[in-house]
C-alpha cells in the first residue's frame, strides 16, 4: 500500500483492495463493519489492528525472547541460521548490545573452536556475523580439499620366516589382539568334540591293546594302593571249601523254631 499509493488515494479505495483479498475466518472478523459494501473504518490501518489482536499472538516479543534464547546453529549454514537469529531478535526486540554475545554462544562447536586464534571485531554485531560467515567459508573450502586430509595408516607388515621357503609377509589388523584361552575354559574345538575313547575303539584302559580288556591286561598296575577298581582286583582261583557234614546236619534238622524260610536262609549264609 505505501508502494503502490498513488494506486489507491483514497481511504474507501484502500479499505476495499484489502477487504477483497480476505477469505474465511479473516473475513468474518471484517464483515461486521462493512455496510452496503463499504467499509465504515477510517482507514486500512484499524483493519489491520483487527486482524492482528484477532489472530496475532499477544506474547509475540516474549516467545521471540525465548526461541531466541534456545537457538543453536548445531547442523545449519551459518547464513541460514543468522536469518533465523535476525528475525527473532527484531521481534522480540532485543536491545543491540546484547547480541553479539548471543551471536557467540548460539554458533556450532566448530566456530567456536576457529575462535580459538582469531581475535573477535570491534564494533556491533552485524560485524561479527561477517566475520563469522568469512570463517566458516574458510573452513568449507579447507575440508572440500581432498589433499587436506591425511591418509590412514597403514597396518604394519609381520615378516613370518618358514624353514622350506622364502620369508612371507602378513597383514597385521590394527584392532586384533593374540588372547591366550583361559586354563579352566572348555575346549570345544572339533578336534577334541570328535575324538573317539578307548572304550569306543573297544581297547583296554591300561595298554590301549585290543586283544583283551583292562581286567585281564597282563601288564601290572602301577597305581598305588586304593585307587584299582573293583572290577580289576583278580579273581580267587582258590575253590569253595566244603561244608561239613555235620554243620549242614545241623543248620538242616528238623526244629520247631526254624520255619523253610529261615532254613534257607541259614544254608545260603553258609555259602
Amino acid at each position: 500500500m505505501i508502494v503502490n499509493y498513488d494506486c489507491f488515494p483514497t481511504p474507501q479505495s484502500r479499505m476495499a483492495y484489502v477487504t477483497n483479498r480476505l477469505k474465511g475466518a479473516p473475513y468474518a472478523q471484517i464483515l461486521p463493519y462493512i455496510h452496503n459494501g463499504v467499509c465504515q473504518l477510517s482507514d486500512y490501518g484499524e483493519v489491520l489492528e483487527i486482524l492482528e489482536h484477532a489472530f496475532g499472538d499477544p506474547n509475540c516479543a516474549r516467545n521471540a525472547h525465548n526461541d531466541l534464547y534456545r537457538l543453536r546453529q548445531g547442523n545449519k549454514e551459518f547464513s541460514v541460521f543468522f536469518a533465523e537469529f535476525q528475525c527473532l531478535a527484531m521481534e522480540g526486540d532485543m536491545p543491540e548490545a546484547a547480541l553479539p554475545t548471543m551471536l557467540e554462544q548460539a554458533i556450532n562447536r566448530e566456530l567456536k573452536a576457529m575462535l580459538l586464534h582469531h581475535d573477535l571485531p570491534s564494533g556491533d554485531y552485524m560485524n561479527l556475523a561477517r566475520f563469522l560467515q568469512n570463517l566458516e567459508n574458510r573452513r568449507f573450502q579447507y575440508e572440500s580439499n581432498p589433499r587436506n586430509h591425511a591418509a590412514a595408516p597403514k597396518p604394519a607388515a609381520i615378516t613370518s620366516a618358514r624353514p622350506d621357503g622364502p620369508p612371507q609377509h602378513t597383514t597385521a589388523s590394527p584392532t586384533a589382539e593374540t588372547t591366550k584361552p583361559h586354563p579352566d575354559a572348555m575346549d570345544l574345538s572339533s578336534a577334541r568334540r570328535y575324538t573317539t575313547s578307548r572304550r569306543d575303539r573297544g581297547e583296554c584302559f591300561h595298554c590301549g591293546s585290543k586283544d583283551h580288556l583292562v581286567q585281564n591286561c597282563p601288564l601290572p598296575d602301577s597305581r598305588p594302593v586304593g585307587v584299582h577298581p573293583a572290577y580289576l582286583s583278580p579273581r580267587s582261583q582258590s575253590p569253595i571249601s566244603p561244608v561239613p557234614a555235620s554243620a549242614l546236619q545241623q543248620y538242616c534238622s528238623p526244629s520247631p523254631d526254624l520255619s523253610a524260610k529261615g532254613m534257607s536262609l541259614a544254608v545260603t549264609a553258609l555259602y
